[in-house]
């Protein structure tokens, strides 16, 4: 009897976990901006910062200062890259003053949307960067059409600012990418 409670508690909690990634597909962006939408859309808030040759990605900053990030208003930058003129990815840079705090509130809430994470690590799994930073959290939420990462970066240098960074990869543009590139 308890074998079946088990497996019908298992099976009962799979939708809803598909359903939290579906609503990352349904949402398939971050505030105003949308994966997959036209570069004409966003065009006037952005300056060009680099053309990646080996992928075709051209990669802007938004200049404008009017988003937050679940309250927080320390959003320091944010990047888009365009594939073809389609938003393929979005970048948010957050530099807290209290790193921990932040990264924990908005992996809570990202969770809350999109579930739990389908890839987590911690600590230095992923090295050091330079002599001032590393990686120490990553959580990322994987669905059909979408990949989101949340990455905290620890430092120990006041004039290296800790940073807690968001980014958003359209899968559908990125086996397009690989498509074009075969």
């Amino acid at each position: 009897m308890k074998i079946i409670i088990i497996a019908i508690t298992i099976l009962a909690s799979i939708p809803c976990f598909s359903q939290n990634l579906e609503n990352l597909d349904i949402k398939y962006g971050f505030n105003k901006f949308k994966l997959g939408s036209s570069y004409q859309n966003y065009s006037r808030d952005l300056t060009f910062l680099f053309d990646d040759s080996k992928t075709g990605v051209k990669y802007y900053k938004y200049i404008k200062k009017d988003i937050s990030v679940f309250g927080f208003s320390n959003v320091k930058e944010i990047n888009l890259g365009f594939y073809r003129d389609k938003l393929y990815t979005i970048n948010i840079n957050l530099y807290p003053s209290s790193n921990d705090e932040i990264f924990s509130t908005v992996a809570s809430k990202l969770k809350d949307l999109f579930g739990y994470p389908t890839t987590t690590s911690s600590g230095r799994d992923y090295g050091e960067w330079d002599s001032r930073t590393y990686m120490e959290n990553v959580n990322q939420w994987l669905s059909s059409k979408t990949l989101l990462g949340l990455s905290e970066f620890k430092c120990s240098s006041p004039t290296n600012p800790c940073v807690i960074n968001i980014f958003l990869v359209s899968k559908v543009i990125q086996r397009q990418i690989s498509n074009d590139g075969f």
